[in-house]
């Protein structure tokens, strides 16, 4: 993430730069050349409609400078209605320093990473020791459990619920989202699958997650309202192509020593299902499945951290979930394959965010 942007070039060259690269505090003169060395000339309409339409540097801080006060004066309130901050340059006044100057300690206070990661377990945020990925020091931040993640020049953190649950994986992702300005948002796990549609040990990409309990009850039965949550179509090309790599499951099984499925299955982007429980019946799980026929994975928090982020401030951010198949969510659960599973989705949300926010 660059620092600060600071425009007085040509049109061409500041549109090029907010386009291309995502800033925390863009600071910009409105009289500027349309090419180099050209004359200046009032360019307030184009950055007004450039910060409007950008998508990169929405959360950006900006401020306009100009030295003509009929300039700043006419565009005032338009540029306020936008959320920039127009100040008129003035080498004997302090106002405009004043100004920057409180932005710039605004920047500095703020703490803006590349990505988060949601785990509902600490078996699954451990399994982040097991990837590429330098991991640091564990912290409270903000009132959430951190833990801090390198990822090549990306920064980040691994945030473990207090609890599993639907309830908790929304606070807390909405929390993070709000706190931390997240490029990306991620998670990972284990979870439970439907043996029809999936197999032990199989990673699984959630696309799309609804809640299965969400409905009406009525004297004899149960009609499901499913509300869903979906992957954004570039977030899953990027995703299809990464799974359709030749050797990426002998890349991500590379030196584990737990315990392995018996067959090696290939990872998938499926339909994934969420509830406030624990599934652990072979007939409750039939009826979940029965509200979608590919149906293939079943937990308790993805469907909140879906619709977290989509009813957020930042619903642009890519996102993504996934998770390992360690149990068929019926009588027979066992806990053989969870360090397997964790491993697995922990190093494919490494590769994943990595290859997204490149």
């Amino acid at each position: 993430m660059k620092g600060v942007g600071i425009f007085r070039d040509a049109r061409k060259t500041m549109t090029a730069y907010v386009s291309q690269n995502r800033y925390d505090l863009i600071v910009m003169d409105l009289l500027l050349p349309f090419t180099k060395g050209g004359q200046a000339i009032d360019a307030s309409g184009e950055v007004s409609r450039m910060m409007s339409a950008n998508e990169l540097n929405r959360r950006s801080y900006v401020i306009a400078l100009s030295e003509h006060q009929n300039l700043v004066d006419e565009q005032k309130e338009n540029f306020l209605l936008k959320g920039i901050i127009l100040q008129q340059f003035d080498r004997d006044s302090e106002t405009w320093k004043i100004t920057l100057t409180s932005y710039i300690a605004r920047v500095k206070a703020e703490i803006r990473l590349d990505f988060i990661i949601i785990c509902a377990l600490e078996e699954e945020r451990e399994a982040y020791f097991s990837t590429v990925a330098d991991c640091g020091e564990k912290n409270i931040l903000q009132g959430l459990d951190c833990q801090n993640l390198q990822l090549e020049n990306f920064k980040g953190l691994c945030i473990l619920l207090p609890t599993m649950g639907l309830v908790e994986a929304a606070i807390v992702t909405t929390r993070a989202i709000e706190k931390f300005s997240p490029r990306l948002v991620a998670m990972s796990g284990v979870c439970g699958g439907y043996s029809k549609n999936s197999a032990l040990g199989q990673l699984l990409i959630a696309n799309p997650t609804w809640e299965y309990q969400s409905g009406i009850w009525s004297e004899n039965n149960f009609n499901i309202e499913p509300y869903q949550a979906d992957l954004s179509e570039s977030v899953r090309l990027r995703l299809k192509a990464t799974i359709d790599k030749v050797g990426l499951m002998d890349e991500l099984e590379k030196d584990i020593s737990a315990t392995r499925p018996c067959v090696r299955s290939s990872p998938r982007i499926v339909p994934f299902a969420s509830g406030s429980a624990v599934v652990a019946s072979t007939d409750r799980i039939g009826e979940i499945a029965d509200q979608h026929r590919k149906i293939a994975g079943i937990d308790m928090e993805m469907y909140g951290v879906y619709k977290s982020l989509k009813l957020s401030c930042r619903p642009d951010v890519p996102l993504f979930g996934v998770k390992t198949v360690v149990d068929f969510a019926d009588e027979k659960k066992e806990d053989d394959l969870h360090e397997y599973g964790a491993i697995i989705s922990a190093r494919f949300t490494v590769n994943a965010i990595i290859e997204i926010l490149t």
